[in-house]
């Protein structure tokens, strides 16, 4: 993992999945990835719905109901094929 990201942002992305519902409520890592943190609030709002702050639900609401369909696959498999997902 850590060959495609940062040290830092390989321990943030453990962080997340380390966390609970009431951690992740709290849980707002500066990502260096720009597109993890669209990926966060997916995993959150897919998993942990009650840890969405009101703006956090917004934007899921804005995100969810007017996104292309496949864009968070699409940004899932442009971070596999970058090899982020090579030690599965």
């Amino acid at each position: 993992m850590t060959a495609f990201w940062t040290t830092v942002t390989a321990m943030r992305v453990e962080a997340v999945r380390n966390a609970d519902e009431r951690e992740l409520a709290d849980f707002h890592p500066e990502f260096q990835d720009e597109r993890l943190a669209p990926l966060l609030l997916h995993y959150k709002a897919r998993n942990f719905p009650r840890s969405l702050s009101e703006d956090d639900l917004a934007q899921w609401e804005t995100m969810a109901g007017t996104a292309p369909a496949g864009t968070t696959a699409a940004i899932y498999g442009s971070l596999t094929a970058s090899g982020a997902d090579s030690d599965r």
